[in-house]
């Protein structure tokens, strides 16, 4: 049998957590319940705070309440003295790049925005946004990527059983970390 924590390119990867879940993106059960845009404070590093900085233009073209006056824009960075950046969220605790479609349905300006000039999402979102409902815990050395612990309560993940990957759980490690650490995190599971 093989390690349950794998350690690929300096991540431990939490094999059974993995495997335990199924997602699906989907905006529209997001709307009036339950969204990972709502439920999580999101640090940012210098380079990704600065990133939102650089795509509020665009990111309001899908999100005007996002403008500030005719030519301004918000801060879409929280600064805490002793704390890292993290995305600022508005009067409905709700990311600020968080915004209403036409039925209802929750989306991500700067999602949006990137697909509108034809770059991937993972390019311009935060990583934790890209990854989630996965997780990294920092908190151990080396870091351990994971499930967030309440991931099950959203209606885009439902628990499941079974060898391998659920599909949309491989995308997201593929999208975040590359096709060679996907590919080995696949290897460690046909192993156990």
């Amino acid at each position: 049998m093989a390690e349950r924590f794998p350690v690929i390119s300096g991540y431990q990867v939490d094999l059974d957590a993995l495997k335990s879940i199924a997602h699906r993106c989907e905006p529209k059960a997001c709307g009036n319940g339950l969204s990972c845009c709502a439920c999580y404070d999101v640090e940012l590093s210098a380079i990704e705070a600065r990133r939102m900085i650089d795509w509020l233009p665009e990111a309001a073209k899908f999100n005007p309440k996002l403008r500030e006056g005719n030519d301004g824009y918000i801060d879409p960075v929280e600064r805490m003295p002793g704390s890292s950046p993290s995305l600022a969220v508005d009067a409905a605790e709700r990311c600020v790049f968080s915004y209403k479609g036409q039925k209802g349905e929750l989306w991500c300006s700067l999602h949006s925005a990137a697909l509108a000039h034809g770059y991937a999402p993972e390019t311009v979102k935060p990583l934790t946004c890209t990854l989630w409902p996965l997780a990294i815990s920092d908190d151990d050395e080396p870091p351990i990527l994971t499930l967030q612990p309440d991931a099950e309560r959203f209606p885009c993940n439902v628990p499941r059983t079974g060898e391998g990957l659920d599909r949309g759980i491989a995308q997201i490690i593929e999208r975040c970390f590359g096709t060679l650490f996907l590919r080995d995190v696949e290897n460690c599971l046909a192993v156990n």
